[in-house]
């Protein structure tokens, strides 16, 4: 199923976060919403859940983790998996670093689940932007400079 096609009830998310107490209430919570959910403890292992090819209809990833940082996560998906949408979470910044290009929606923590399930649903109707623009090249503007990430 593609994701564009994916409804609450049939939508299978990957939770990437390095805090375990949040990861499990997020797969509760999500999965009392209808939601089927995987869990992964880094970007690594979400890595290795998707290249097991495991299908996964978004992915909800938290931005600073050891091992493989969401932002990582976010350029190996746009190479390797670049059809599946992508939510960012973070609780220690406002904005990404500047000289990442992002188009990905930034949820700040701690958020509550109605607003999570919402941003989710935009991102599988793919009513919001997905992906990472390439790095602009050095004194070149890059698309969107300046705009805010959400």
């Amino acid at each position: 199923m593609a994701s564009g096609e994916a409804s609450q009830a049939s939508a299978c998310l990957l939770v990437v976060d390095d805090e375990e107490a949040l990861r499990e209430v997020l797969l509760l919570g999500l999965e009392r919403r209808g939601f089927g959910v995987l869990l992964a403890r880094d970007g690594r292992e979400a890595l290795g859940i998707l290249e097991s090819g495991q299908a996964v209809d978004l992915v909800l990833t938290d931005i600073i983790m050891p091992r493989l940082s969401g932002l990582e996560l976010c350029q190996e998906l746009s190479r390797r998996h670049p059809g599946i949408p992508i939510l960012l979470m973070t609780g220690c910044v406002d904005q990404p670093p500047p000289d990442w290009n992002l188009e990905i929606p930034i949820l700040r923590k701690p958020f509550r689940l109605d607003c999570l399930c919402e941003a989710i649903h935009g991102r599988l109707r793919g009513q919001l932007q997905t992906g990472l623009r390439p790095r602009p090249s050095a004194g070149s503007p890059g698309p969107g400079e300046g705009s805010s990430s959400r």
